[in-house]
């Protein structure tokens, strides 16, 4: 379901103290931010934890990776960090056209993205396969895919990686599309998919809870995939606000707080020493 809530969340408490030892850099924040006094996040919940979701019923909470750097951005430089709930597929196309300052949802920096935005790269991520429990088809490798049907999110880079494994195939993979991730997981879960494919920290984390066990799904980990970035997107224009996020992060790298809200949510080896921009390189070997 396509939604467009604008939601002030709690990361807005402490943006004017942050923590000890935090850098102030205020004065890196561009005039309109200043003017309007906050920054408006775009976001997609469905993608669920442990990048940004509502722990509950309650969508003005949000918690995750996301919220807890969101907190961190704002601290540093003085203003609200403000949600803003929109399906997948509209993100990119909502931050040309201006409505959003930025995105956050552990998005994939690739070259295609880069040409249209800009990237603040903030962490390291790989793929894993989802499958049946029990693994029924033996599917150990993206290769195993052919022949096979599997679900994805609409403009997501792992319907990228999808659509070109297919076209290795010598029978193609039958590639069903939806607009949130959960729907692609139902598939798997209602086994009228045989698999689908998402983030290595996704699924090491909803593998680990007992999330999957509990869908009759089960993640196959595998070396097939290379790393790759994950960025937060701003429009070109906002070359400014992309320069102080960027210097907010690498503020929070130099004080230890990025580590440790990747240690939280278990992804501590995924966390990187500096922030990069449109690197869509990063992680590659």
């Amino acid at each position: 379901m396509h939604r467009n809530l604008l939601l002030a969340v709690s990361v807005t408490a402490l943006a004017l103290s942050g923590p000890a030892g935090a850098r102030d850099l205020s004065s890196l924040v561009p005039a309109d931010i200043k003017e309007k006094g906050y920054i408006e996040v775009v976001t997609d919940p469905s993608f669920g934890p442990p990048w940004n979701y509502h722990p509950g019923t309650d969508q003005t909470v949000y918690e995750g990776i996301d919220p807890d750097i969101a907190k961190g951005i704002s601290e540093r430089l003085g203003v609200e960090i403000r949600f803003v709930s929109l399906a997948f597929a509209g993100i990119v196309p909502a931050i040309r056209a201006g409505r959003y300052d930025m995105v956050m949802v552990g998005m994939t920096t690739t070259e295609e993205r880069t040409k249209v935005i800009d990237l603040v790269d903030y962490a390291v991520d790989s793929n894993a396969i989802l499958v049946q429990a029990g693994n029924p088809l033996a599917i150990k490798s993206p290769q195993d895919l052919c022949g096979k049907t599997a679900s994805a999110v609409i403009g997501s880079a792992q319907f990228a990686i999808l659509q070109e494994v297919s076209a290795g195939c010598d029978k193609p993979i039958t590639i069903s599309t939806f607009p949130a991730k959960s729907d692609a997981f139902l598939q798997v879960e209602t086994k009228r998919a045989d698999a689908t494919i998402d983030g290595y920290i996704v699924s090491g984390y909803l593998s680990g809870n007992g999330t999957f066990a509990s869908k009759g799904i089960e993640a196959v980990f595998t070396k097939d995939f290379a790393g790759k970035p994950l960025g937060i997107g701003l429009a070109k224009e906002k070359a400014a606000l992309r320069d102080a996020v960027a210097a907010a992060i690498d503020d929070m790298i130099a004080d230890g707080t990025y580590t440790k809200i990747f240690a939280k949510w278990g992804t501590a080896d995924m966390a990187l020493k500096k922030a990069e921009i449109n690197n869509f390189q990063l992680g590659k070997k």
